[in-house]
């Protein structure tokens, strides 16, 4: 598991920066792909929209991380 400093560290990147602004500009572009179309395309639309919240569902994502040993010592006081 991770600490939360090591996950905000990592947040902090250029690499991780680099992987947000990519992810994001894919998800504009399958937006704008649905806003720009003239007619549904029901499985077309089914599949961008799984892509769209699988996507973001990424962005948002944070691991589990390891209980803070100074808040493990103030529950035991």
């Amino acid at each position: 598991m991770l600490e939360k400093s090591q996950f905000s560290a990592w947040r902090n990147t250029e690499v991780y920066d680099e992987f947000r602004k990519q992810f994001q500009e894919r998800i504009e572009a399958f937006a704008a792909e649905v806003m720009n179309r003239k007619a549904p395309d029901g499985p077309r639309d089914m599949y961008v929209r799984g892509v769209v919240a699988a996507f973001v569902e990424v962005l948002e994502w944070q691991p589990e991380f390891k209980e803070d040993q100074q808040a493990e010592v103030n529950d035991e006081i």
